[in-house]
């Protein structure tokens, strides 16, 4: 059937409902629905109790690392409710803390007799994502500008944990929105992110630890990661591909150049994260690319 679209204002269109649709799946009042794209089609779906995806799991035998590595990974594909079997205290803490750190949206519905339930509460939206996504990226930024500083180096703890719980909440959206090569390379760049990430937190630990006073020639290569990552940011935010090319060509001849001077390095326990910063930066480039392509419809050689 055919329905024509509507203009409402200047940045969104509308378009009617069959009536019987409507009515069969009890959306009359005030009713909502879910729309995913798959291509270049769009697909309207009920949001009622039998779209919600739930999953029972048994807790016996799992401990602590484990029960955060399958809690994580049933938050983050999409599932809306949860249900736990033998929980001890000392499950319920963990769980907990998870929720608080990492499982945004989501609370525990019920308690009781050993048994837990998880339900989300808030889904992740669109405009969410992109304002996480775009948080993740100033949070390396901010990382790396704390290490040049080599102040405050303990505030690089709190800004990872603050990342991962963004990435989680955007590879959950993902799961539930975003199908095929683009959610598989939404997907890849997040965990590149967050390796990064990781890695930042490592090397500000190893200076705290070490009480490492960074040399000039290290102080100037971190700097410059911080200009070319600022460069990335913009690229990609603008879908400029030929932004990301030139940063892509760059991180690889500054990779390949500092790997071949590694041995005239002082601090090299300390390089070896930089250089891993920027061999991660570098294969983040794919997906960033491949993003900004499918996004672009221009010449990439011909900007202006």
């Amino acid at each position: 059937m055919r329905r024509r679209i509507i203009r409402q204002g200047n940045n969104s269109f509308t378009m009617t409902l069959p009536v019987k649709w409507v009515r069969e799946n009890s959306l009359e009042k005030e009713g909502e629905v879910d729309i995913s794209e798959e291509g270049k089609k769009i697909i309207v779906s009920p949001i009622s109790v039998s779209n919600i995806k739930e999953s029972t799991i048994s807790l016996k035998g799992i401990d602590e690392k484990s029960l955060s590595t399958t809690l994580t990974h049933l938050y983050r594909s999409g599932l809306s409710r949860i249900t736990l079997k033998d929980v001890d205290k000392e499950k319920v803490d963990v769980i907990e803390s998870l929720i608080d750190k990492v499982l945004t949206g989501m609370e525990i519905s019920k308690k009781c007799d050993g048994l837990c339930i998880l339900e989300v509460i808030s889904e992740p939206r669109q405009e969410n994502y992109i304002l996480l996504l775009k948080k993740i990226f100033f949070i390396i930024q901010e990382s790396v500008s704390i290490i040049l500083e080599n102040k405050e180096l303990e505030r690089i703890d709190r800004l990872t944990e603050k990342a991962k719980s963004h990435e989680q909440f955007c590879k959950r959206f993902i799961a539930n929105n975003i199908k095929g090569q683009e959610g598989f390379e939404q997907y890849t760049l997040l965990s590149y992110l967050i390796v990064i990430q990781t890695d930042l937190q490592k090397m500000a630990g190893m200076i705290s630890k070490e009480k490492i006073k960074i040399s000039k020639r290290t102080e100037d290569d971190i700097n410059k990661l911080l200009v070319i990552f600022k460069k990335v940011t913009e690229g990609f935010f603008e879908k400029d591909t030929k932004t990301l090319y030139d940063t892509d060509k760059f991180v690889r001849a500054t990779l390949s150049a500092n790997l071949n001077a590694l041995s005239t390095i002082k601090e090299k326990p300390l390089y070896h994260f930089y250089l891993e910063i920027l061999r991660i930066l570098y294969s983040m480039h794919m997906p960033m690319i491949g993003l900004a392509l499918a996004k672009s419809n221009s010449d990439v050689y011909n900007r202006t």
